[in-house]
């Protein structure tokens, strides 16, 4: 087997392993040998699961090295479990949703996330499609990266098929407006081009729009010993046990979850 298959089998037992894409895999086992691409003084990092690659990302690009996906779910409240079943009886269509993340299916993850790293950062939400737009454009004139929350359908580069559109999305960065398009980071580990027009519209295809920037790197962690945070652990856990709700679901669907 010559060099090159063995690269793509050590490729493909990563993808098989971690879920990843052939491209994120094969910069992880490349390792240095593969420098991750710049595009308009942002690194391409690529990704997992969008929610904390885009946190890692984003304050990689603040100057914060290092922060795996894994650090930012644990500290995003880790793993949780929960579904949705969504019964549409007028279409005879029903769609179950299931999520396996500390707050799934509430779209605060990403700002609750960045305020427990210690992230300064602006969270701008409304359910104009044109004061969405104006918040996304002043935060890349200020060299501010977005996170935002397009529709997949209406995006465009998934290719999905019309009946999906309405079905939401997951959040991404944008990093650079090139005039009438703009850069997006949604993983890809090359420059990813967007038309602005299409965008907006993509944005405005969700219930409420928000816009997340980060204005300064993370603030250093208090000072504290391992002891003191065992001591804390269980007094927290209790409380977090108790607090534990059934999730709330829009109309005309039933779910459960934490």
């Amino acid at each position: 087997m010559t060099s090159g298959k063995h690269l793509k089998a050590r490729i493909r037992a990563r993808m098989a392993r971690t879920g990843e894409r052939y491209s994120t895999a094969r910069r992880h086992v490349a390792g240095a040998a593969e420098p991750a691409p710049t595009d308009h003084g942002w690194t391409l990092r690529g990704g997992t699961h969008p929610d904390s690659a885009n946190i890692a990302n984003v304050l990689a690009h603040t100057g914060v090295p290092g922060l795996s996906e894994a650090m930012v779910l644990g500290v995003g409240g880790g793993l949780g479990a929960g579904y949705i079943l969504w019964e549409f009886k007028e279409h005879g269509y029903t769609h179950l949703t299931l999520g396996y993340r500390y707050r799934w299916n509430y779209i605060d993850w990403t700002a609750r996330t960045l305020d427990r790293l210690g992230a300064t950062a602006r969270v701008h939400a409304t359910s104009g499609a044109k004061g969405a737009a104006t918040e996304l454009t002043a935060s890349l004139a200020a060299g501010r990266p977005a996170i935002v929350w397009p529709d997949r359908q209406l995006i465009g580069y998934w290719q999905l098929p019309p009946h999906i559109d309405g079905f939401g999305g997951h959040p991404v960065v944008v990093y650079a407006d090139t005039g009438d398009a703009v850069r997006v980071d949604d993983r890809n580990l090359a420059p990813l081009t967007v038309a602005r027009s299409t965008l907006d519209t993509a944005r405005g295809g969700c219930r409420r729009t928000r816009t997340i920037s980060c204005r300064s790197k993370p603030r250093p962690p208090p000072r504290t010993s391992h002891r003191s945070c065992a001591r804390a652990s269980p007094t927290a856990s209790r409380t977090w046990a108790r607090s534990r709700r059934p999730s709330r679901c829009r109309p005309g669907a039933s779910g459960r979850g934490w």
